[in-house]
């Protein structure tokens, strides 16, 4: 120790703690009105130490502890937990203006100037819907062509999953597909003529 203090002079060693203590204590501080949850936040890791290797029971273990709606960092995001149809019910139908948005990430944000599918939300995200709707009403959304094609590909795709029942649950599914086969096989009929 002596040396250490040789090297570093003493206000080095006071800004240092104190940029530690500052560290733990945002991490650890909830904000108000944000739903209870463990409350030992690692800086830049959050909760991510305390998880289990199978994050469904530990994600349980918080629930019972902390009830159907708990809150938690991933990283250094604060995330909140719904849990239970009612609660989730409740959020998304009652509250749906509070839980319609989507989170915003820096490097996404970065990449992609805010645009694109992934990070859209109000006017843009409201525009590219309403541009997305009228393509899949033009491909026959709503009639019974892409219905009876939709309903062949969820067959098939129950079918791969059911025969995949002895992988483990994290392995990938091949669902990527699904939307390709759907709407690859959809003939476009002019509706004008």
């Amino acid at each position: 120790m002596a040396v250490l203090l040789e090297i570093l002079d003493v206000n080095t060693v006071i800004a240092l703690g104190v940029g530690v203590l500052s560290l733990w204590w945002f991490s650890v501080r909830r904000p108000a009105g944000v739903p209870p949850g463990p409350w030992l936040a690692v800086p830049l890791l959050g909760h991510l130490l305390l998880m289990k290797k199978d994050s469904r029971e530990q994600f349980a273990a918080w629930r019972r502890q902390y009830g159907d709606v708990f809150s938690l960092y991933l990283g250094s995001r604060l995330v909140v937990v719904l849990n239970g149809y009612k609660v989730i019910k409740d959020a998304l139908v009652k509250n749906a203006d509070a839980f319609s948005d989507r989170p915003h990430f820096f490097f996404l944000d970065l990449v992609t100037d805010s645009k694109g599918v992934l990070e859209t939300s109000g006017p843009i995200w409201k525009a590219q819907r309403k541009v997305s709707l009228e393509i899949l009403r033009e491909l026959g959304m709503g009639k019974n062509a892409l219905a009876e094609k939709i309903q062949e590909e969820v067959k098939e795709y129950t079918r791969v999953i059911s025969e995949s029942q002895d992988l483990p649950s994290y392995a990938p599914v091949p669902d990527a597909g699904l939307t390709k086969e759907v709407f690859s096989s959809v003939d476009v009929y002019d509706t004008n003529s």
